[in-house]
């Protein structure tokens, strides 16, 4: 598990039902992504967005992507 420094906005497990795989999205900057076992929760990855406090995060249908938002004008 990896702390966050700031208000976790988004939080949602991978579409496929077989895949343990979890994001949060946070004020921070910052998209995580973790392997939920229900013990350790080891983080993946992480990525920080410089010019982008993390409104909304979320999968897309397939999975595969993760799509990124915030008040810009523009997503990741």
């Amino acid at each position: 598990v990896e702390p966050c420094n700031g208000v976790v906005t988004s939080l949602q497990f991978h579409p496929n039902a077989s895949t343990s795989l979890m994001l949060t999205s946070s004020l921070d900057h910052t998209l995580r992504l973790f392997s939920v076992d229900g013990k350790h929760n080891a983080k993946v990855q992480s990525v920080q967005f410089r010019d982008l406090p993390i409104k909304l995060a979320r999968f897309a249908p397939s999975g595969r992507e993760v799509i990124v938002s915030g008040q810009r004008e523009f997503f990741y």
